[in-house]
């Protein structure tokens, strides 16, 4: 019975091959633009995110303003390397 089955499958292969053709699978579609420098800048930001949301009182205002930053310099890095 696993040789009919190996066999079918085989031939469905095969078929799919011929009639389709084959491709190599693609990656992750942000993978080619995405670098260390970008990923340190992404755990930047989100560092700065945890703390701004956990802080209180004027503390708060604070961590506001230093998430800003973060931000703004990830999407910045991030709009500059997908022009690349």
């Amino acid at each position: 019975m696993d040789v009919l089955a190996n066999e079918l499958t085989s031939i469905i292969h095969s078929c799919l091959d011929d009639s389709v053709g084959q491709r190599k699978p693609r990656g992750s579609g942000n993978a080619w633009f995405w670098t260390d420098d970008l990923q340190t800048l992404f755990d930047r930001r989100e560092q700065t995110r945890r703390k701004w949301k956990r802080a209180a009182g004027v503390n708060k205002v604070l961590r506001w303003q230093e998430y800003e930053v973060a931000a703004k310099r990830f999407k910045s890095a991030l709009y500059c390397r997908r022009q690349d």
